[in-house]
């Protein structure tokens, strides 16, 4: 028994959506994460992207589109965490540990 009455398309649209935007910021939040710091840009970026998650299930119930939306949105802020993570992993992992870390955290 299926909760939600997808076809393969949106299925595929719902999972997929989120990378459609997510390296447009990837440029850009490194750039943010040398300006106003790369916690602050992590933690932020990350929050919100936590918040946004919250919506879906009310979203994917009730209307697919605003899931669509959600999920450009969250792929379109989640693109500032990674470059601000790299920021953070050359300051405070030491190199020999790099490796280690970036894989954990992926």
């Amino acid at each position: 028994d299926k909760y939600f009455d997808w076809d393969e398309h949106q299925q595929n649209m719902a999972k997929g959506s989120f990378f459609w935007l997510h390296m447009v910021l990837q440029i850009p939040g490194g750039l943010l994460a040398q300006k106003f710091g790369a916690k602050s840009i992590f933690g932020y970026s990350n929050g919100l992207v936590a918040l946004l998650t919250c919506v879906i299930p009310l979203s994917a119930k009730f209307n697919f589109k605003a899931l669509i939306l959600i999920r450009i949105f969250q792929g379109l802020i989640a693109g500032l965490a990674w470059p601000s993570m790299q920021a953070m992993t050359g300051k405070w992992i030491p190199p020999h540990e790099r490796s280690r870390f970036v894989s954990a955290y992926l």
